[in-house]
């Protein structure tokens, strides 16, 4: 359902596009992952650990701005978990005093090595320096593991699969020759860490030279133009950046605060008149909130339930989407433009994450024990996949270098949706059962016309 509704975002865009003589490239790639487990791991911390990227691509591109792009790589993905020395503090009547009782527990790593197959369908500007869009599936196959961990000793699956996005730039070198660099997120579907129901995750950047002059029966000819050659002005590209600032709208205790964090992408502009368009894109939105207070769960309030026990917690809760708009967009004013829209947004989760402080306390007639935690917890499976709801979009153009603009906008975005995925049944009397999403973002972007 993820990969699809950013499928039909992409296919949407191909009415736009003129056919032109079929194109086939082929090339290398190489690059690094760093490994991003999905799953729900309530002690300790996953680190993002490096490994290697190497593969053979093929790309055919029956239209100017479309193609199908596929490989061959191979891929092994790191995994470790580092249990902490949680300081312990334990006071004995017995002996009036106080003693530090720390936890040694030895960190467990696990390695998968893959061969991988996607399949994408890629989107990229009519320009010479393309920026390029891409969302498919892979299929990979497992041929080499390796694990020094304290759990079970069952072998992985064989096989994965799963959804993967990916964006970035390439520039040509000569006709036929072009260097590329692309970011890319992958999300797997088939449970490797049987404890936490971990399913492999990466963000990868990788690097490659790719070759497009087979059957080429004009030589000389550029396939690339200029935005300001562009005359019929239909569709505007903006890059953007920003910060935004969001938080869990649904609950009115104070023990939710506001939190900080990224945003940026690009939107399309369908100009239909001078004053009017339809907007939509893609955007990576840092969105979550802050969470301060005396809970048996660090992301949400619940009621201790033990007695003689309570935990004091100050958390970030860290959910990170990519953020598809559908708006109307209508434009006023002369030499600087001002604009405002208004619609609806399809948020697709990528992690979720807790990181912070907590203290647990256990009070008994024979003395005080407090266990402090650094927070670093994966809770991508009590959060539901996608959010939906309305946004409002407002700014200003504000135009330099005659042809060119920098825009400045507000976005102010309110979810629907619930998205807790928490078990209800593990929910006592007086926790709280929802966390919808509120956000409010600042950005800066750049317009293009592409076509």
């Amino acid at each position: 359902m993820r990969s699809l509704k950013l499928l039909v975002f992409l296919l949407a865009l191909i009415m736009s596009v003129q056919c032109y003589s079929q194109r086939f490239s082929v090339g290398f790639l190489n690059g690094v992952n760093r490994s991003s487990i999905n799953g729900n791991q309530t002690s300790g911390k996953w680190s993002m650990k490096p490994g290697p990227i190497t593969g053979i691509f093929f790309n055919y591109s029956p239209f100017r701005m479309w193609s199908l792009q596929t490989e061959i790589s191979r891929i092994t993905i790191y995994y470790e978990e580092k249990n902490y020395n949680y300081p312990i503090y334990w006071l004995d009547k017995s002996l009036n005093t106080d003693f530090v009782m720390p936890y040694y527990y030895g960190n467990n790593n696990w390695n998968f090595s893959f061969y991988r197959l996607p399949i994408q369908l890629r989107f990229n500007t009519p320009t010479r320096l393309k920026f390029q869009l891409s969302a498919g599936i892979y299929f990979s196959y497992r041929y080499d593991y390796g694990k020094i961990q304290n759990y079970s000793v069952d072998a992985p699956p064989r096989y994965d699969f799963g959804y993967i996005y990916s964006t970035g730039f390439s520039y040509p070198l000569t006709n036929h020759f072009k260097i590329f660099v692309d970011g890319r997120y992958t999300s797997g579907r088939k449970i490797f860490v049987d404890e936490i129901k971990g399913k492999n995750g990466t963000y990868e950047t990788v690097f490659g030279l790719s070759y497009s002059g087979f059957w080429d029966k004009k030589p000389g000819s550029k396939e690339y133009f200029s935005p300001d050659s562009a005359k019929r002005n239909i569709i505007l590209l903006t890059y953007k950046t920003g910060i935004i600032g969001s938080m869990n709208s649904q609950n009115s205790r104070n023990s939710y605060g506001p939190n900080g964090g990224i945003v940026a992408g690009f939107s399309f502009d369908f100009i239909l008149n001078s004053n009017l368009a339809v907007s939509t894109g893609l955007t990576y939105e840092q969105k979550g909130y802050q969470f301060k207070d005396s809970s048996d769960i660090r992301f949400i309030y619940k009621p201790f339930t033990y007695s003689g026990s309570t935990s004091y917690n100050d958390c970030k809760i860290g959910i990170d989407y990519l953020v598809i708009p559908l708006t109307l967009k209508i434009k006023f004013g002369s030499n600087q433009q001002y604009f405002i829209n208004g619609g609806f947004y399809s948020g697709l989760r990528l992690n979720a994450r807790v990181t912070g402080n907590s203290i647990v306390e256990y009070r008994s007639e024979n003395g005080y024990l407090a266990t402090k935690y650094t927070v670093y917890d994966n809770i991508d499976g009590y959060i539901k996949d996608e959010d939906w709801g309305w946004v409002v979009v407002g700014g200003v153009l504000i135009p330099f270098h005659q042809k060119h603009s920098i825009e400045i906008g507000f976005t102010y975005s309110q979810g629907w949706k619930n998205v807790l995925n928490y078990p209800s049944s593990l929910l006592t009397l007086g926790a709280d059962k929802t966390i919808k999403n509120r956000s409010l973002n600042l950005t800066i972007g750049f317009p293009i016309i592409i076509f």
